[in-house]
């Protein structure tokens, strides 16, 4: 056979063998059921909730998903990751698992087993353990003051003051903690610290005897009011009622030595108590509503003024009328003098003015001038219980010299900050602060982006994604000019991923990179003339937005975004936590709340405080959405 024949047969050959593989692949699809027709499989009754899951879900996510479940799923396991297992539970409910294209169903009753194990589980785990927080730095600080009335600086009683949002933890106390006392017997989790903070504080505790002096007075006293001193003193700083035993051991204090004596060991045994050092809670429904009103009496003192409550909230908890007078104690609390150091820890929180600390491009004592104006701005419409809208169009700002000659206003002298009233709209709100300006710029270069971001993050409220992978920006360096065309362009896919943070980072162009007002922007050449100022921007509706002036006025056009961004900020405050899904439902009600009359900044709080996740405190950090 010639080479061109056994090639011709050679080819045919072939061609026939793929059409059988064809035709056969064709009549076992058609005899195989649609997905869609599938009969659900018989329950399998015989199997528990585990073993459910060890037949439907372990054989896919032990290795073939990026979730990986356990492959011997166990009470302890839901316990360990409740995120993960609320998206279960969330998977089963939806029927999205197991997948449609999987040869076996889930059956409805072994659907409904699974849902049900699973969410038992996770509430069996929230009621059997309690959530806890030390405090910090400076709530120690406050709290010794306002028990003492010793004042400790941080440079002889612990560093920082900063609150740890998402700080609530569980894990085991070390065996020289004292911790001899009924409440931590009672769960499985105990909260600790690492040793080197148990350390600091003993430390700390030992400062504060050092400064307590003997009174003529207290010497005066007999072994009865001198025990009920120390009693006082020991309620408010567990911030509870004391036990029958905590009560007998501080007497037992006094009894073993002179009066001076007995009361720094019982002071010392006071302030290094785990009842002292922590906040504690727990789920209301496993202690009592009682106990729920001195953890609420808790939570608002350090709420507000970061601190232990005072007699007036321990009484009213006390009482069991606590929650109908939260309003009064709000209001009350606001105009103490201890209230001064919301506004301050706030801003921090909401506005991260601490990050100006690592600019050094920027002069020192032009970043302390920045950040002193709008702490002042804060402070002011919060201590002035004002409209909460000003932050957005306030015709006024707090400056010394240095801030007033930055933005080119005279008859401002001396490093004190005063209230100076604005002539022009370039300046009105948070968005003329230098502070902030500087915060969402790249160096010296100024980034659209960036500034867009902070809008929807701070402002708005909306959650910004995260760049798709290998997208990161790593070296964080400025965008050039060039690149932003690109993005801008309506077939670029960074048009589809930066449109919103562009539209409204542009409007901002005229200010500069440390907050000074231009017309023109500096060229990469400097042989070049400078570049005129384009802040022509765009909702992310499309809309355009003419400048600072029309983002201003864009911004108060979407005065329930911003409400709800704000509610939001205080309340993950207020609670030291990330917000959650479940605050939505409660930060719509504190929204239509305040759509009725002035929005003051009393009446957020007062909202903030009666809303159902304050109520339910930290503790449901566990078991809960």
């Amino acid at each position: 056979m010639c080479s061109r024949s056994r090639r011709a047969w050679l080819a045919y050959a072939l061609l026939f063998v793929v059409l059988a593989t064809l035709s056969i692949s064709v009549l076992l699809h058609a005899a195989r059921p649609p997905v869609s027709a599938r009969a659900p499989a018989a329950p399998l009754s015989h199997l528990d909730a585990p073993a459910l899951l060890r037949a439907y879900c372990a054989g896919c996510h032990r290795s073939r998903t990026r979730v990986e479940l356990a492959a011997d799923p166990t009470t302890a396991s839901v316990h360990q990751d409740p995120a993960l297992w609320r998206k279960v539970i969330r998977a089963l409910r939806a029927e999205q698992m197991p997948p449609l294209d999987e040869p076996r169903s889930l059956h409805p009753l072994d659907r409904a087993r699974l849902i049900a194990w699973v969410e038992n589980t996770l509430q069996s785990g929230a009621s059997a353990r309690l959530a806890a927080r030390h405090l910090a730095a400076l709530e120690y600080r406050n709290a010794v003051r306002d028990l003492l009335g010793i004042e400790l600086s941080p440079a002889n009683a612990l560093e920082g003051d900063g609150r740890q949002t998402g700080g609530v933890r569980q894990v085991a106390l070390p065996a020289d903690f004292p911790a001899d006392d009924p409440l931590w017997a009672l769960y499985v989790d105990e909260p600790s610290m690492p040793a080197a903070m148990i350390l600091a504080y003993q430390t700390a505790a030992a400062t504060v005897l050092n400064q307590v002096v003997e009174s003529p007075d207290f010497e005066r006293l007999g072994h009865a009011e001198r025990c009920r001193v120390l009693e006082n003193l020991a309620r408010r700083a567990f911030r509870r009622p004391l036990q029958d035993e905590e009560i007998a051991r501080l007497a037992r204090h006094m009894a073993d030595a002179t009066p001076l004596q007995g009361f720094r060991a019982a002071l010392y045994d006071v302030l290094t108590s785990p009842h002292f050092l922590y906040m504690v809670e727990r789920r209301p429904d496993v202690t009592g509503a009682a106990t729920a009103q001195f953890e609420l009496a808790s939570r608002l003192a350090s709420f507000l003024w970061s601190s232990v409550p005072d007699e007036e909230l321990l009484a009213d908890a006390a009482r069991g009328i606590l929650p109908v007078r939260l309003n009064h104690h709000v209001a009350r609390m606001l105009a103490d003098r201890r209230a001064a150091i919301l506004a301050p820890r706030f801003t921090n929180h909401w506005l991260h003015l601490q990050n100006l600390d690592g600019m050094d491009h920027v002069p020192a004592i032009l970043r302390r001038a920045m950040r002193a104006e709008t702490e002042h701005f804060v402070a002011f419409i919060l201590q002035e219980d004002r409209d909460i809208l000003e932050f957005l169009n306030a015709d006024y700002t707090f400056l010394d010299e240095t801030m007033a000659r930055h933005y080119g206003i005279h008859d401002v002298r001396g490093d004190q900050v005063r209230r100076v009233p604005l002539l022009d709209d370039q300046r009105r709100g948070l968005l003329g602060h230098a502070s902030l300006l500087t915060l969402t710029s790249y160096g010296f270069v100024t980034s659209p982006i960036r500034r867009g971001r902070w809008i929807l993050e701070n402002l708005l409220g909306e959650r910004v994604p995260p760049p798709p992978v290998g997208m990161t920006n790593s070296n964080k360096a400025p965008v050039p000019a060039a690149s932003i065309r690109r993005l801008q362009d309506p077939y670029s896919c960074g048009r589809c991923c930066h449109a919103p943070l562009l539209g409204l980072g542009t409007a901002l162009e005229h200010y500069g990179s440390t907050g000074l007002w231009r017309a023109q922007a500096q060229t990469a050449q400097p042989e070049q003339e400078p570049a005129p100022i384009d802040a022509i921007g765009a909702s992310p509706a499309g809309e355009p937005i003419a400048g600072s002036t029309g983002l201003g006025a864009y911004l108060l056009g979407q005065k329930d975004k911003f409400l709800r961004c704000l509610s939001s900020k205080l309340l993950t405050y207020g609670l030291d936590r990330k917000p959650r899904e479940s605050d939505l439902d409660a930060l719509d009600q504190i929204v239509e709340q305040l759509a009725h009359g002035p929005c003051r900044f009393t009446k957020l709080v007062q909202q903030v405080v009666a809303s159902a996740p304050f109520q339910r405190g930290f503790v449901e950090r566990w078991g809960q959405k």
